[in-house]
């Protein structure tokens, strides 16, 4: 069976990452959840640090990832030879910096997502089957951003309705949508 990579976003891993670990590992996959940076330590060189202890177990994998763990996740695939996963889901994905009021924290760790529409190509053509998933509500990242997302890696969109921003204060903490989708690969 394959690994399912699970690349957490700012706050760490959500609750529904741990559901993810639990009902993929039911169903016979090797599931592992990235150690990557949290809040203020986030930047580009941990996540590829946190990424690079992993590196072998990326090939023909799926990745679910979450928030700027999105953006990072596709820079990485792009910018590290030998790698290709089978699939891409990404949670609340975005790929540009965007200002948060009243948290210097959150904007200063998403200065380094901006992923331009060449390496969009460049990761659509590594991996081959990509999804977006984004919500009606969230309330952390702008909804411009969540439907530029998909354009750029070439994914198909989905929205799903009330799931927020997906994390822990969500208060998501089933998301069997996504169980759908690897199902069906």
């Amino acid at each position: 069976m394959r690994n399912v990579i699970l690349i957490p976003g700012f706050n760490g891993v959500s609750t529904i990452f741990h559901w993810f670990e639990k009902e993929l590992s039911a169903k016979g996959y090797n599931v592992i959840i990235a150690d990557c940076p949290l809040r203020e330590e986030i930047t580009w060189a941990g996540y590829k640090a946190a990424l690079d202890k992993i590196k072998d177990k990326l090939n023909d994998s799926i990745i679910i990832a979450h928030s700027i763990g999105c953006a990072m996740t596709v820079k990485y695939v792009t910018s590290t030879e030998g790698i290709a996963p089978y699939a891409y889901i990404s949670l609340a994905g975005f790929n540009h910096p965007f200002e948060t009021p009243n948290r210097p924290d959150l904007d200063k760790a998403v200065l380094e997502t901006e992923i331009h529409s060449n390496i969009g190509r460049q990761f659509a053509e590594i991996v081959p089957n990509r999804f977006s998933i984004f919500s009606d509500n969230d309330h952390v990242v702008p909804r411009e951003l969540l439907e530029e997302f998909p354009l750029v890696i070439n994914s198909k969109a989905i929205e799903i309705p009330n799931v927020g921003h997906m994390g822990s204060k969500s208060g998501l903490e089933e998301f069997p949508e996504v169980i759908e989708i690897i199902e069906k690969l």
